[in-house]
């Protein structure tokens, strides 16, 4: 966390940002849930982790969505080419570990 707050905060102009760092992982999923896709993103830089069939499979150590609840297991690292914005090969690393309840947001009325 060190490194990435260090870089949040020589990146960030905004004190609110820079005050603390984050991650996201996005798991890109169809109609019967199954994920076709993943992306990361951490302060200054987003990569498509597992772009590809295999690369998802190999993600999804354990996956278990029933449209109430996730449990999700994965530890890996993908190099992502970042060469055309700039940044040069930027490799992720993860380690995920999480079993929680999930809500579907509420569409606003119109």
């Amino acid at each position: 966390m060190e490194s990435l707050d260090r870089k949040a905060n020589k990146n960030s102009f905004d004190p609110k940002i820079r005050n603390g760092s984050f991650g996201v992982v996005q798991l890109s999923v169809d109609k019967e849930f199954k994920v076709w896709q993943v992306d990361m993103s951490i302060p200054g830089h987003a990569c498509t982790i597992a772009p590809f069939e295999k690369d998802v499979h190999s993600f999804l150590q354990t996956y278990h969505y029933d449209g109430k609840n996730l449990t999700l297991k994965s530890k890996g690292s993908y190099v992502c080419d970042l060469k055309a914005m700039g940044a040069g090969d930027q490799t992720y690393k993860w380690d995920i570990d999480v079993a929680l309840p999930v809500f579907e947001k509420a569409s606003p009325r119109t």
